[in-house]
């Protein structure tokens, strides 16, 4: 970890690593924070090909939103 991150960054590794992995949870953050382009930025933490399930969170600036299961 770099003195640079964010706190919401280190707060989402640590929700990752302790709660999802070993639950055999992944988790994948959709964040429309006004980069340019078409596309949302997507990043991905812990396993997404043994995952038993996917939490999909929306991230605006400032809120989280958590998507429903069929949302893709």
């Amino acid at each position: 970890m770099t003195f640079d991150s964010e706190l919401a960054d280190v707060g989402i590794n640590a929700i990752a690593e302790i709660l999802l992995k070993p639950a055999g949870l992944s988790l994948e953050i959709i964040y429309l924070d006004r980069s340019e382009g078409e596309e949302a930025n997507v990043h991905h933490y812990g396993p997404m090909t043994a995952a038993l399930a996917t939490i999909r969170l929306l991230y605006r600036p400032y809120a989280f939103y958590v998507l429903p299961a069929e949302h893709r």
